[in-house]
């Protein structure tokens, strides 16, 4: 039966690639040829399409399973690599995918537009950085041979001045800004020697950034109580009840898609109360004995 196509893109060597919602479609020398999951795609339906300068051939699904790159050889379709949240992407579901005349690689999706070089998301456009709109159009991409980029979205078409960037801005400096325990505010100058029952604790801190601040990311970390980094949507974060020990506090940040920044630090030791100090213990034992 008929499919319904949405996409159709001449590669290099001028074959046709047709997209549609079956699979996805070559015309070569008059045949017309289909390739769906047996053949290596995440999904059957496809919409959208790029045909890149160095070979490869990308799809993006109708649903949530992100961007596939293959290479055409010897009459199969080989993976080439696969883009998704898991490696940097803002959403699974990319809505255009293009390139510019510097050859780099372009994927819009419904929170934005990323940017990829060499194989990874190195920055990501947003409302934030001037997009009109997150929720981009399907293939709604143009690039000049400027190095100008022009992106249709859902509020407008977005202009990207491509001979002016110079990649992503320095990665933000976070700084630590209060400290309080039960019994009242620290300073910050650390490390801090805390008895026993100033357990509680809380920390803030700032991510200071000329571009692109609501878009931060921000993680926390305790050493001494927790070993993976937390995101934190606020600038402050409590700790309640520690047990007697040494403690480092970090904290750090980076713009979207962008290497993580330096690291703040504040360390600080808990000392354990007098009946579990080692001198109360061994006269406890002796006294016992």
């Amino acid at each position: 039966g008929g499919d319904h196509l949405t996409d159709i893109r001449r590669d290099g060597q001028g074959r046709l690639w047709l997209a549609g919602g079956q699979g996805l479609y070559l015309e070569e020398q008059g045949r017309l040829r289909r390739w769906s999951t047996a053949d290596g795609l995440r999904h059957d339906a496809v919409h959208a399409l790029l045909a890149r300068a160095n070979g490869e051939l990308c799809v993006a699904y109708r649903v949530n399973m992100g961007v596939s790159c293959f290479r055409y050889a010897g009459g199969a379709l080989e993976a080439a690599s696969h883009f998704d949240t898991r490696t940097g992407l803002s959403s699974d579901l990319a809505f255009l995918l293009g390139e510019d005349s510097a050859g780099r690689f372009w994927v819009g999706t419904g929170k934005g537009v990323d940017l990829l070089e060499a194989g990874r998301v190195v920055a990501r456009f947003s409302t934030a950085d001037g997009l009109p709109g997150n929720d981009c159009g399907l293939q709604a991409f143009w690039a000049d041979d400027t190095g100008d980029v022009w992106i249709g979205t859902s509020s407008g078409l977005g202009q990207f001045l491509g001979r002016r960037y110079s990649g992503q801005p320095p990665p933000p400096r976070p700084v630590l800004t209060g400290a309080r325990t039960p019994a009242g505010p620290r300073e910050l100058s650390g490390p801090w020697t805390l008895p026993w029952w100033q357990n509680d604790l809380d920390l803030h801190f700032a991510v200071p950034s000329f571009v692109g601040e609501r878009d931060l990311e921000r993680q926390t970390r305790l050493e001494g109580l927790e070993t993976e980094w937390s995101t934190r949507d606020d600038l402050h974060v409590r700790y309640a009840a520690l047990a007697p020990g040494d403690y480092t506090f970090e904290v750090r940040a980076r713009h979207p898609a962008g290497e993580w920044g330096p690291v703040a630090r504040l360390g600080f030791t808990l000392t354990p109360p007098w009946w579990q100090t080692w001198w109360w213990r061994s006269c406890a034992v002796l006294g016992v004995g």
